[in-house]
């Protein structure tokens, strides 16, 4: 299935999000603080951490937002040659990470415990009636006095 319109794409990027929202040790990455975030119960409702620990709206303000953070975007698409449906889109997934919460463990950062269960959850992943995703790259993309954000850059073909 392809995608046919703008219109499409929120209704999209939110069954992205629905797939990170069932993944449990995501949503402890995000939600607990401490030093043992996985040893927490699971959620019963994923959902409370939507438009709050996983957000498709671009704001985070680190005086406000204290907590690890994830920002999905769709941030570019092509358009086939033959119709105006879009062969394939790019979707940015932003992880801020204050700095008091970056350490887990001795061995374990919060930034990349957190990137490796997207990776988990998006990467070589058919999303229902799109297409698969494909991780391409990760960035640094910024550091505060507060806080450090990477961006995972995900291309996901949607006319197969």
């Amino acid at each position: 299935m392809a995608v046919r319109n703008f219109n499409e794409m929120g209704e999209n990027l939110l069954e992205i999000v629905k797939r990170l929202l069932a993944n449990q040790n995501l949503c402890k990455l995000l939600e607990y603080a401490d030093k043992n975030p996985l040893k927490h119960p699971d959620f019963e409702n994923t959902k409370d951490l939507l438009h709050k620990r996983i957000r498709i709206i671009p704001k985070v303000d680190p005086q406000e937002d204290t907590r690890s953070t994830i920002v999905l975007l769709l941030n570019e698409g092509s358009v086939l040659d033959v119709n105006p449906e879009f062969k394939t889109l790019n979707l940015l997934v932003y992880v801020y990470v204050p700095f008091e919460e970056w350490r887990i463990n001795d061995t374990q950062l919060r930034p990349f415990s957190i990137m490796s269960e997207i990776q988990k959850s998006l990467n070589d992943k058919q999303i229902k009636g799109l297409g698969l995703l494909r991780l391409e790259s990760f960035n640094l993309d910024l550091i505060t006095d507060e806080m450090g954000a990477y961006v995972m850059n995900f291309t996901l073909d949607v006319f197969n």
